[in-house]
């Protein structure tokens, strides 16, 4: 009997799907841009007419847009705050997670949520509740779900690589200490396991992230024109997803990785020291730390020194790491 489950990572930036029958092979992948609005929203394109034009959903019985890239809807606002979750911008993103599987009915949804919500037990059963229903996603078509659980972030990468290890790296993971940090846009979590155990009490959250990295990255832009233009945050964000390595600055191609790097080494130290002060005496004996997120190869340089005697592994793929980890929970 097959069972169709979704490993959903709804990020504050990118949308991550992990989706298929968990008793049969590998999932099938997605990544799509955290952003959403209403239709009344939506620009016209003259030029690039095959460009992505996002997911068309239904919000409390509006017509929305989901899943676009930047600029196609005009005005959207990102949702920043510890509320997320109940935003209609969340309410959207989900449903175009349901609407990407083509499915009816979907047997399980295995999502997570930063550490510090995770920790709140009404949060995750609010999400829980709210997932596990009968959607109408758009106009003439529902989808069912059947049964949610809720996992802490970085609960996702750490089962991930559990999946894909064998022979060592699995007793590693069996018996050794571990640390998952998840950079993700608008938090940084991390999580401790110890002989294949969740340790709640120490693992934690920190607004450190990549918001606030890109924020610092643009200071640093506009302090170096002399007329104070700098990109902005979404900008700098779209270039790291689209793989460019230079942003437009008044028609001027500035390139970011300096500034990045430069942004970096001011803000990833502050996580590796929240995260040894949360373990105390743990953080002089930890076998590996798992790097994963956007942000993670900007992070690697600060937690490889505040970690220098630990096996670090950073996956290729750690965008999705998350989301491969729930739906192989399923």
């Amino acid at each position: 009997m097959s069972v169709y489950g979704i490993g959903l990572d709804i990020g504050y930036a990118q949308l991550k799907l992990a989706v298929g029958d968990v008793r049969n092979g590998a999932p099938q992948t997605m990544v799509r841009p955290a952003v959403a609005g209403p239709e009344s929203l939506l620009s016209d394109r003259f030029i690039n007419g095959q460009a992505p034009t996002g997911v068309k959903v239904l919000v409390n019985g509006a017509p929305w847009v989901a899943c676009g890239e930047t600029g196609l809807l005009q005005g959207a606002t990102r949702e920043m705050h510890a509320d997320y979750t109940a935003s209609d911008n969340y309410k959207a993103l989900f449903y175009a997670a349901l609407q990407l599987t083509g499915r009816e009915v979907i047997d399980v949804v295995i999502t997570g949520l930063p550490v510090s919500h995770f920790q709140v037990p009404a949060q995750r059963q609010r999400l829980e509740r709210f997932m596990t229903q009968d959607h109408l996603v758009a106009p003439g078509q529902r989808v069912k779900v059947m049964r949610t659980l809720v996992l802490p972030q970085p609960a996702g990468a750490y089962l991930d690589l559990y999946a894909r290890s064998t022979g060592t790296d699995t007793a590693l993971l069996d018996e050794g200490r571990v640390v998952v940090l998840d950079v993700g846009f608008f938090s940084a979590d991390w999580a401790i396991f110890e002989r294949g155990q969740f340790h709640n009490l120490v693992s934690g959250s920190s607004l450190k992230a990549m918001s606030r990295l890109l924020d610092l990255a643009n200071q640093h832009i506009s302090r170096d024109h002399d007329d104070g233009g700098g990109p902005g945050v979404d900008n700098l964000e779209d270039a790291l997803r689209h793989g460019r390595e230079t942003v437009l600055v008044f028609g001027e191609r500035v390139a970011i990785a300096p500034y990045l790097e430069s942004a970096a080494r001011e803000i990833a130290p502050q996580i590796a020291t929240n995260i040894r002060a949360a373990m105390r005496d743990q953080s002089d004996n930890v076998d590996l730390v798992l790097l994963v997120g956007g942000g993670a190869p900007l992070y690697r340089a600060a937690i490889q020194a505040a970690f220098p005697r630990s096996r670090l592994e950073m996956p290729d793929e750690g965008v999705i790491a998350n989301a491969r980890g729930f739906w192989s929970y399923a």
